[in-house]
């Protein structure tokens, strides 16, 4: 829990007029090596929920989820909502892509590359700094919702989340 609050307290620093405001939900507390990654990936996503959902409001709900599913495996999940501006194909695009990227596990080409969603970059964490073998990434759009799901395998430590 202490890492995820980390990544929304930092999200919160650099964003002060667009200000996260968190529900944790079944959030385990998880000991684990490599707190920080997971602090930057938190980070990321925080920052794609400010500039991408279109929700103009100085508070923006997020529902934040950390679990562990068959004993090694951590699970973030960040739901939010969506403005009616976004145009809701071009999303469902662009994180088919996402996914399907995701699923070749040789190609790392253009990570470093600024700008875009940043999900390369997570990626690219998961892989090579966490060292994760088995990874993953998916989404659901629901409504007016989002809900980004990232699995990696982890190294199970006392640290706690």
């Amino acid at each position: 829990m202490t890492t995820l609050r980390t990544g929304v307290e930092i999200t919160n620093s650099i964003f002060p007029n667009r200000q996260i405001k968190p529900e944790y939900c079944k959030v385990d507390n998880i000991p684990i090596i490599g707190a920080t990654h997971v602090i930057y990936i938190t980070r990321i996503l925080l920052d794609n929920i400010i500039k991408h959902s279109g929700v103009q409001s100085n508070l923006i709900d997020v529902e934040i989820s950390a679990k562990i599913i068959d004993k090694e495996l951590l699970r973030l999940s960040f739901t939010n909502k969506l403005s009616n501006d976004i145009d809701f194909q071009q999303l469902e695009d662009t994180l088919a892509q996402v996914k399907e990227k995701w699923r070749d596990k040789s190609n790392f080409e253009k990570t470093n590359i600024e700008g875009g969603s940043g999900f390369d970059k997570i990626r690219r964490i998961l892989a090579f700094d966490l060292k994760g073998k088995n990874y993953g990434f998916s989404y659901i759009i629901n409504e007016n919702k989002l809900t980004i799901v990232i699995d990696v395998d982890i190294d199970i430590k006392r640290k706690e989340l």
